[in-house]
């Protein structure tokens, strides 16, 4: 794909630029100014690595200063391969071989080769780098940008953290789903390059839009969610959290069971509490249990948690119909003590399947209709 310099604004920046210049300098100098351009560094890299993987080799040392693009076709070229020599391995061998790439390649290395003893480099790490490299082209940012190498290393290697994108970033969804792919912690489920070629290819850069269906991107994110790749999705969910309800549970879920971010309830609260103003039953139960247990230092008031189980029963919500007969039972939340409305409450859930509630049911002697139904059966 030959894109000219007429494409933007660049005549100033151009003259003073030589006839080629690595990614990381055209990149500051904001001359990859289009979603075209981009797309286009990125397909010719991408063709590259997955010419170099066919021969059985690989790159190892992929960032932004080993790819050149020349000025002004945007055309790129990787360099910088590593070559193997006696000298790979020193010392006590692995720590050794990992070392001698540390500076350099610390933000842009898969997660396997950052540990106390790295895996052997297969193609599925090159992958990974590649995927940072479109972070990088996506953003205009560099990778860990602020933070020096042994930041980096405490960051990713000591406390699992990775880069992502957020919705202020306004990367195009294909553009953010190939990121999300190389970029996956499990090395055997990233995409081979030569599927990363395919997947830019199939790109049609004059419909590309920041704007995707929010339809899409939502059910990308509960695609994630299912796959757990907790991290990604997250970051989708917030890019429709204003659209979708239920992308904010997701996001209240994640922040109360530290899934892919720190455990926070305080926060949880927040997104379950703007999901049950969009209507989401599920939030609507998990902020009335919050605000029953008083988790995490989240200030306890039994009377909001009845009123959001109250409205959480009324969505059909079995959680809900359990904890609200709990508070009947007990009188909570500046309820009259019921204890045939929690009965019934709570055998509700027990016919919906809920675990819990069955429990309840079983410590207090209560039976299911059904289960009375057939005691009355076998006597008569």
């Amino acid at each position: 794909m030959l894109i000219s310099a007429a494409d933007g604004l660049l005549s100033d920046r151009l003259k003073h630029m030589p006839a080629s210049s690595n990614l990381r300098s055209t990149i500051k100098l904001a001359v990859i100014d289009s979603w075209a351009k981009k797309i286009a560094v990125a397909i010719d890299v991408a063709n590259e690595l997955a010419l170099l993987h066919y021969s059985g080799a690989h790159h190892k040392r992929l960032n932004s200063s080993n790819v050149v693009v020349s000025i002004p076709t945007f055309r790129a070229k990787l360099v910088g391969r590593h070559e193997p020599s006696s000298t790979d391995v020193t010392g006590d061998g692995l720590q050794g071989r990992f070392l001698r790439t540390f500076e350099d390649q610390i933000r842009y290395a898969a997660p396997e080769r950052i540990q106390d003893l790295p895996q052997d480099y297969t193609a599925p790490c090159d992958v990974f780098s590649f995927g940072i490299l479109v972070y990088e082209i996506a953003t205009s940012r560099f990778p860990w940008d602020g933070m020096s190498p042994d930041e980096v290393y405490e960051a990713r290697a000591l406390n699992g953290r990775e880069l992502s994108l957020t919705a202020d970033d306004s990367a195009p969804l294909p553009i953010a789903d190939i990121f999300i792919r190389c970029t996956y912690r499990d090395p055997e489920r990233r995409p081979t390059m030569q599927e990363v070629v395919e997947l830019l290819e199939s790109i049609n850069v004059a419909d590309l839009s920041t704007d995707t269906l929010p339809e899409t991107t939502y059910n990308r994110a509960e695609q994630l969610h299912r796959q757990r790749e907790y991290l990604q999705a997250r970051e989708l969910f917030r890019r429709v959290a204003d659209r979708f309800p239920h992308a904010s549970f997701r996001l209240g879920d994640y922040n109360y069971q530290g899934k892919g971010v720190k455990a926070d309830a305080a926060t949880a609260l927040k997104h379950y509490r703007r999901a049950a103003e969009g209507g989401d039953g599920e939030a609507m139960d998990m902020a009335g249990y919050i605000y029953l247990s008083g988790d995490a230092g989240v200030e306890k008031n039994k009377k909001k948690a009845v009123k959001y189980f109250q409205n959480a029963v009324g969505k059909g919500v079995p959680h809900a119909m359990y904890h609200l007969g709990v508070c009947y039972h007990k009188g909570w939340g500046g309820l009259d003590k019921d204890i045939a409305q929690a009965r019934k409450l709570i055998m509700r859930a027990v016919h919906a399947g809920l675990d819990e509630a069955s429990r309840f049911a079983e410590r207090l002697g209560w039976e299911t209709e059904s289960e009375s139904e057939s005691c009355s059966d076998s006597e008569s």
